[in-house]
């Protein structure tokens, strides 16, 4: 698993459960689009999984800040059956 390790001090938005991580916070690491990539704070911390987007100003959407999580199938279709069921309650046609 490839991981991206943010500058000292850019890790407090992360912290705080926002799930954005700019081109600029990012000290060093790459990978693919779309990849799955661990994201650590600038002491080598786990702060979560993220997709990384390279050609984005941000450059990482993080999915999870559950280190024991894995980003599978099973992540994707629970997250989805999570989001139907918190709307059901609303009558949306």
């Amino acid at each position: 698993m490839k991981s991206i390790r943010l500058k000292e001090g850019k890790e407090r938005s992360a912290l705080r459960w926002h799930p954005w991580i700019f081109d600029t916070a990012i000290a060093k690491g790459e990978a693919d689009s779309g990849e799955t990539v661990r994201v650590e704070s600038s002491a080598g911390v786990f702060l979560g999984w993220a997709s990384f987007s390279p050609a984005s100003k941000i450059r990482a959407r993080i999915w999870s800040f559950d280190e024991d999580q894995r980003i599978d199938e099973g992540f994707f279709q629970s997250s989805i059956e999570r989001a139907v069921h918190a709307r059901s309650r609303f009558d949306i046609q």
